[in-house]
């Protein structure tokens, strides 16, 4: 089982997941309610968060970022991204 099927195992009983699109651009976020009854609260690194934030602004620049923290007894993440790709000038 990978990371990801494993997370998703995890949270699928106490988290909920949005795609939109605002003001141009692609919006994900997901949300848990905390770690749930009888499970401990998942303690990371947090370079998967921080490995997603680098590429989202090398990719997009100002116009691609990621949030992430506490809400309210869980925790949520929020991805924006441009809808149209237009490379960042590289200094």
């Amino acid at each position: 089982m990978d990371t990801a099927e494993r997370g998703a195992d995890i949270l699928a009983d106490q988290s909920a997941g949005r795609l939109s699109v605002y003001k141009y651009s692609l919006v994900l976020a997901v949300e848990d309610d905390g770690p749930g009854e009888g499970r401990p609260s998942a303690s990371g690194t947090g370079l998967g968060l921080r490995n997603v934030r680098e590429r989202l602004g090398l990719l997009f620049g100002a116009r691609g970022r990621l949030e992430a923290g506490p809400s309210g007894p869980g925790f949520r993440v929020e991805a924006r991204q441009p809808l149209a790709f237009t490379p960042e000038p590289v200094a």
